[in-house]
């Protein structure tokens, strides 16, 4: 989901969920150069599905060896959430209607 960090000034971001093969999920904003985070333990074979709760602060994953787990997140690590009018707002902006 379109998410923005806490700070007024500071402008929205998006933040994604990535599953892999070698059994790990990354986590990443596009207003950082570096992954918000790594999970590399918690699975032994691929993962295959992600969704994100509506309130974009949970994460579930699952992977082919029956694993699913809930990656849960503090506003602090991946900014506020924007209401769906702002990422709508935002969106038209940015890549017209």
């Amino acid at each position: 989901g379109t998410l923005a960090v806490a700070k007024a000034s500071a402008a929205p971001h998006t933040v994604i969920a990535c599953g892999s093969q070698d059994c790990k999920l990354t986590v990443w904003a596009t207003n950082r150069p570096k992954p918000v985070c790594i999970i590399k333990t918690c699975f032994t074979q691929s993962v295959v599905d992600l969704c994100w709760t509506p309130d974009g602060y949970s994460l579930i994953a699952c992977s082919t060896d029956g694993t699913l787990a809930v990656f849960t997140f503090e506003k602090e690590e991946l900014g506020t959430r924007l209401s769906d009018e702002a990422t709508q707002a935002f969106l038209a902006e940015t890549y017209g209607d």
